[in-house]
């Protein structure tokens, strides 16, 4: 079988925490999606392990290990 590549899996994250209502940040595409389900152009910059990034929505900070990543939106 076959895995799934991680483009595919971050886009499927992407709409479906969209869908939810939840925000997103995802610094390696350079995207925010909002609670209105909007996809806004965000830039970021990474430091030690944390992201930092502002989109026209809001901001957030994120840091992560491996796969997974812990972030906050304001």
């Amino acid at each position: 079988m076959r895995g799934v590549s991680k483009d595919w899996a971050a886009a499927l994250c992407l709409f479906l925490a969209g869908c939810a209502g939840q925000p997103v940040y995802d610094p390696v595409l350079g995207v925010y999606v909002g609670r209105d389900g909007q996809v806004y152009p965000s830039v970021s910059g990474a430091v030690g392990g944390v992201s930092v990034g502002a989109g026209s929505g809001g901001g957030y900070v994120s840091t992560g290990f491996g796969p997974i990543r812990l972030g906050a939106g304001f």
